[in-house]
Formats: C-alpha cells, structure tokens, sequence
C-alpha cells in the first residue's frame, strides 16, 4: 500500500508550488507537512528526500 505522495499537494511554507517530500521529526517521525526542494534547502533540512 502506498502512502500519500507529497507531490499531491502545496508546499507548506511558500504554497504556491507542488511539494516534493514530506518534512518530518527524525526522533519522533511526526510529519510536518509538504516541503518544496528549494524550501527544504532554505531550512537546511537534511536527510533524503522520501
């Protein structure tokens, strides 16, 4: 079973262009939201993209 694809919605931040991943807590794994590429740089959020 799939998951929900974070492409199917708006970042979370600028909400004007499509999300490429699912930013979320890596001790806690609660997702955040939908981040763009370029946000997730902005924020400097590491890891790879899932």
């Amino acid at each position: 079973m799939r998951g929900t694809r974070a492409d199917d919605y708006l970042c979370r931040l600028c909400a004007e262009t499509r999300a490429a991943a699912w930013d979320h807590c890596h001790d806690h794994g609660f997702v955040r939201g939908p981040l763009t590429e370029l946000t997730r740089e902005f924020l400097q959020v590491s890891g790879p993209l899932r």
